[in-house]
């Protein structure tokens, strides 16, 4: 989910999953290093912002975040 909707807040990720999120689960990625926090969001509470890294990626297979077809 944050790969593909990043940057990403920890509520907007519960939204999309219609489910908490253990904050745990976010330590975790963080721990082993597939995500990382690139700030926080504007808005009442500012949340942390959330992106994959190039280690996440490299993990999947995934060469690139952009759309197939994409000029991104």
């Amino acid at each position: 989910m944050i790969a593909a909707r990043q940057p990403v807040t920890r509520p907007e990720i519960e939204s999309f999953r219609d489910a908490p999120l253990p904050q745990k689960t976010l330590a975790t990625l963080q721990e082993g290093g597939l995500i990382r926090p690139i700030g926080r969001k504007p808005v009442p509470g500012q949340p942390q912002l959330w992106v994959t890294t190039e280690r996440l990626l490299a993990m999947y297979g995934v060469r690139s975040l952009a759309a197939p077809g994409s000029t991104a």
